[in-house]
């Protein structure tokens, strides 16, 4: 078994590290805030089928170019539960949480967008944030979530850094969503 660690951002980095991965690798994958691991059964171009070592999920088979789609698909039916496979967007005009002490609201979030196509590309700032306690970005990501849905998060953006607040430049974070609901009316199939 080899232990490969990378991190990928770009599409052809993830064809890269697919080609280093053979039958019988142990792998553990984060796709956004997804979370995948097992060892490598069978391997076919980007299509994978994985022993999850988890008597719930078991064996699981999902292929790269659909993978929020292929981990909602596995997701497991009990008797007397109803899963929701991602967490849906609430709608709205502000949210708040509280993380260990730390209250996080809409109003302290901003943004600046460097693309405007999907996947949107985003730099984040936050109000108070001192660039190294990490409930911010975590409670960022679950006010993001809330803000457009868990679904178009990990599949129609990408958070290209968390800084803390210190330009005139940014959005409010609320304006999020209208921007990403006129992309998804023009670019997405209905």
């Amino acid at each position: 078994m080899k232990v490969i660690e990378m991190i990928i951002n770009e599409e052809d980095e993830l064809y890269k590290y697919i080609d280093t991965i053979d039958e019988g690798d142990y792998v553990e994958a984060y796709f956004g805030r997804c979370h995948l691991e097992g060892t490598v059964i069978s391997k076919d171009g980007t299509f994978f089928r994985l022993d999850s070592d988890n008597d719930l999920m078991g064996l699981v088979e999902l292929e790269l170019s659909s993978v929020v789609d292929d981990l909602i698909e596995c997701a497991p039916e009990l008797k007397n539960w109803i899963l929701v496979a991602l967490r849906p967007r609430t709608n709205q005009m502000d949210q708040a949480i509280e993380l260990d002490g730390l209250y996080l609201s809409y109003d302290d979030i901003f943004y600046q967008v460097h693309s405007y196509t999907l996947p949107l590309k985003l730099t984040i700032f936050i109000k108070d944030y001192d660039g190294k306690d990490q409930r911010y970005v975590h409670g960022y990501f679950l006010l993001f979530d809330t803000l457009i849905g868990e679904r178009n998060v990990a599949l129609y953006t990408e958070t290209l850094g968390v800084h803390p607040y210190n330009t005139e430049d940014a959005r409010p974070f609320v304006t999020l969503r209208d921007l990403f609901d006129e992309l998804e009316k023009k670019e997405l199939p209905q």
